[in-house]
């Protein structure tokens, strides 16, 4: 079993650097696909943003999910019926979004390849090279766990985070799914407020089982 190289790394972790281009999708009964040729099933109900309507809310996405950059994402989904926190701190708005990233580096690594070698070490490497992307956007970020998954018959690397802003704002969950192809590699990123994390979470994990690529 080969160990994967920085490079490989690197070439998974920085997605805002390389993701492709975004582009409009489509949804019909409730399942979403991307123009780039995967497809996934997001939580019910739940508003898309993508090429086809990015203009529309690039100025008016809640507070927390402005932070983004809206070039960096294929698709954000959110719960646009959470209501305001009122007085209290900003909650962490429930979202899932999904970043396209070329599967193959300047040195000719193979995403998939490299992951089907994947081990827990390598998998803790991610959380080292990922974290001070989330610093960024959060003040406070902590790895809950890192492991070698699987989803589907697709071999992936699951990362969970506790995050919190300033003063008690934003505080949840992130869980990170790292889906890789032969041509493209997904991150699938999903938030969740604190107070509805245990309520939510599966939801999430139903949303990556649910991704097929090239379908």
């Amino acid at each position: 079993m080969r160990t994967p190289t920085i490079a490989a790394v690197f070439l998974v972790v920085v997605a805002v650097l390389a993701s492709s281009p975004a582009r409009a999708g489509s949804t019909k009964d409730g399942v979403y696909l991307s123009n780039h040729g995967y497809q996934i099933t997001p939580p019910l109900s739940w508003t898309a943003v993508d090429g086809s309507n990015r203009g529309l809310y690039s100025e008016t996405l809640p507070p927390s999910l402005l932070k983004a950059d809206t070039k960096a994402y294929d698709v954000l989904f959110f719960d646009a019926e959470l209501p305001p926190a009122g007085d209290g701190p900003a909650e962490l708005q429930d979202s899932l979004m999904v970043m396209v990233i070329p599967s193959k580096g300047k040195a000719g690594d193979d995403a998939s390849v490299i992951f089907k070698e994947s081990t827990e070490a390598f998998a803790k490497g991610i959380v080292a090279a990922m974290k001070p992307h989330l610093e960024k956007l959060f003040s406070n970020v902590e790895s809950k766990s890192a492991v070698a998954g699987k989803h589907g018959a697709i071999d992936t690397i699951d990362l969970l985070w506790g995050v919190a802003g300033e003063g008690g704002s934003n505080e949840g969950f992130i869980l990170q799914t790292i889906i890789p192809g032969p041509e493209y590699t997904l991150l699938v990123t999903c938030s969740l407020g604190k107070a509805r994390y245990e309520e939510r979470k599966d939801a999430c994990v139903a949303a990556v089982d649910s991704v097929k690529l090239n379908p």
